[in-house]
């Protein structure tokens, strides 16, 4: 059996040398990733133009919020939605096999044989914005905090 790292790491590598080869969507991404931030925090601006709070949620909290989405949308769109989406169609065309018949774990081999690292910005942007509603509702977080 390989160890699992280096085949997450042997993936990565494969996806960084995949995307590479199209320079261009790296700046289509990033502009992607900031007209959708600027899009949520923008429509957070209307909402709260009119009003202090929304249901209880003060303008920070929903900032946060909108960190977390980013995170969270980056992190599946980065491994998990690919790798599902090979994965059907490893299924759909007969492929799967030859997934199947090589000498690692299966399972963890059709969840990461597909990364977009472009999602990263996605990552990045959404913990930048996650930090700065944090640091502007004083909070901090330890490890006790994020149940690990």
């Amino acid at each position: 059996m390989l160890n699992p790292i280096r085949i997450i790491l042997t993936y990565f590598r494969i996806g960084v040398l995949g995307e590479l080869e199209y320079r261009a969507n790296f700046f289509v991404q990033i502009f992607e990733s900031i007209i959708g931030m600027v899009v949520s925090l923008g429509g957070l601006a209307v909402v709260f133009n009119h009003t202090d709070s929304l249901a209880g949620w003060l303008p920070d909290h929903l900032i946060a919020l909108v960190g977390i989405h980013m995170l969270m949308g980056g992190l599946i769109n980065l491994v998990i939605n690919p790798s599902m989406q090979r994965f059907m169609e490893d299924v759909r065309k007969g492929t799967l096999d030859f997934v199947l018949t090589k000498p690692a774990d299966s399972q963890l081999l059709v969840s990461v044989q597909r990364i977009e690292i472009w999602k990263l910005v996605d990552v990045g942007l959404g913990t930048a914005v996650l930090t700065v509603a944090l640091v502007r509702l004083g909070t901090v977080i330890g490890w006790g905090e994020t149940g690990v």
